[in-house]
């Protein structure tokens, strides 16, 4: 967990908020709890993007974009 939050926080910046939080959430829930791969992919992704909408556009709140410009 402390390894996986260090990685999280290094990242954070550079891959963007999305990216950053759904690989985040992609390996607790596949790795530490070992859940199918492919449930675990739409949860991660998806906690991520609602997240990411609920800070970014509702709360106004900055959130880095990552390499790509968006999300």
């Amino acid at each position: 967990m402390i390894v996986a939050a260090a990685l999280a926080t290094a990242l954070y910046t550079t891959l963007g908020f999305v990216l950053t939080m759904s690989l985040l959430l992609l390996g607790l829930t596949a790795v530490v709890e070992r859940r199918a791969l492919i449930p675990s992919l739409a949860f991660s992704v998806g906690t991520a993007l609602v997240a990411f909408l609920l800070f970014s556009w509702f709360l106004k709140s900055p959130l880095p974009r990552g390499p790509f410009g968006f999300l």
